[in-house]
């Protein structure tokens, strides 16, 4: 859908909407935060912004790990949420 908005001229990029981040697996025994943003559109005919909704569902619920990592720190560590390594 991105790329049809992009082609058509009445569309225009306006930058991206507040990221949202995800703790994910460690790699090599570094942290990583995946950032996800949303870009911004207006339409030139009505000055309206808005943005295409993000139909993922990545994090596990009510936390910001993934939903594999989150599984794996309940196995290892089970429901114990301040003391977890990559917390």
């Amino acid at each position: 859908m991105e790329k049809e908005l992009s082609d058509d001229l009445h569309f225009e990029s306006k930058g991206f909407m507040d990221s949202v981040e995800v703790t994910d697996f460690p790699i090599r025994d570094h942290k990583v935060i995946l950032v996800l943003r949303r870009r911004r559109w207006i339409d030139t005919r009505t000055g309206k912004s808005f943005s295409l909704p993000l139909q993922i569902d990545v994090t596990a619920s009510g936390t910001r790990y993934s939903k594999e990592f989150g599984a794996f720190l309940k196995e290892t560590y089970g429901d114990v949420p301040g003391d977890l390594p990559y917390a």
